[in-house]
């Protein structure tokens, strides 16, 4: 990513914005809570098992500091789907 000078990273990507709480990617992560993949069943029967569960290793300050690292600026992106507005905003 460096190497190509990404300008600006999203995050959380794709899909995974639709169920995503921000509040489990922060803190100490080996205290985040584990929440079942919301698109569990999308996956073929030959999906590794840890596709069916999140456990929010990666969260808002491992994204911050890996567009540090890559020389990106963070885009923090927002689904009403998951959450209502004003949590975004607090975010």
């Amino acid at each position: 990513m460096k190497k190509i000078k990404a300008p600006v990273v999203r995050y959380p990507g794709g899909c995974f914005a639709d169920s995503y709480d921000w509040r489990d990617g922060v803190g100490p992560a080996d205290k985040r809570p584990r929440r079942t993949n919301f698109w569990l069943g999308a996956d073929s029967e030959k999906s590794p098992a840890n596709h069916r569960f999140e456990p929010n290793e990666f969260g808002t300050n491992e994204f911050v500091r890996f567009c540090k690292l890559i020389g990106a600026e963070p885009y923090l992106a927002a689904n009403v789907r998951s959450l209502p507005a004003q949590e975004f905003a607090r975010w």
